[in-house]
This record gives structure tokens, sequence and C-alpha cells, in this order.
């Protein structure tokens, strides 16, 4: 069983992880600017390397849309609430793994142990969506038991 603050400790560990991958990015693209600036103007209509950073600032700056929009959900302030069905927002323990209904970060490692940070759009979302603490669901074959939901 978690205690009640394992999840707002999680919430200050995601948004602080995805802080350092925004400025990451952020300076990456700045990298990418250099570059460019650095290699003076192009050389020809089909220049290789400017074409290329071009893609990499496009890419880069995807990411970093991503990454705000993740922060921007990772600050809503319903999700340091306690939740009591599995809804965006909750915290689920199950007898097989721990799911974060939140941003779509993945697997991340915390205090010892793995967490799933979904979001509300992935497909194992649905089929736990509104289940209480007790009830079972099955995923990818995998049987669930919420022992918890915070």
């Amino acid at each position: 069983m978690k205690d009640p603050d394992y999840k707002k400790r999680l919430v200050v560990f995601c948004i602080s992880h995805q802080t350092a991958v925004y400025q990451t990015t952020l300076q990456a693209i700045r990298d990418a600017e250099q570059e460019a600036a650095d290699y003076g103007a192009p050389k020809d209509r089909y220049d290789g390397f400017r074409n290329q950073q071009a893609r990499k600032r496009e890419m880069l700056g995807k990411q970093l849309a991503l990454t705000e929009n993740n922060l921007r959900i990772l600050a809503q302030p319903f999700l340091k609430q306690d939740q009591q069905q599995a809804l965006p927002g909750a915290l689920v323990v199950t007898d097989q793994r721990i799911f974060f209904i939140a941003a779509g970060l993945g697997i991340v490692g915390f205090e010892g142990g793995e967490v799933a940070v979904i979001s509300a759009q992935v497909p194992v979302f649905a089929v736990m969506r509104g289940k209480k603490t007790g009830e079972v669901f099955s995923f990818g074959g995998v049987k669930h038991t919420i022992l918890q939901i915070i």
C-alpha cells in the first residue's frame, strides 16, 4: 500500500523530469540554430546540411511542444487530489503494476520501483476506466486486481 503523499511526490518528480527534458530540448534547438548560423548562407538550393538542420529543428520543436503539453497536464491541481475510481488523476495500484493516469510519460523509475505514467488516451486506461478498489481488469492477457486508488 502506498501512503497518500506518494502521488504528490510522484507529481513533483514527473514535473522535475519534464522540466529537465524541456531545458535539454531547448538547448538542442539553440545548438542546431547556432550550427546553421555558423555554417553560413546556403551553398545552393539543395544544401543538404541546411535541410538537415531544418528537419532537426522541426523535430525538436515538436518534442518541445509535447513536453510543454505534459508540463501543463502535470500542473493541474486535480492530479494531487485523492481519487476513488480509475479516472484521470488517479494513482492505481494493482497486483501487477502501478499506473498514474496523467500524461503519457511511459515507465518511470520512482522511489525504488516503477510507475507507468499514462495518458487517458491509451488502451489500458480504457479497460480500467471507472474501476474501484477490489475490482479486476485484464489487459494484454494479464489480469490486474486493483489494490488501492489514490
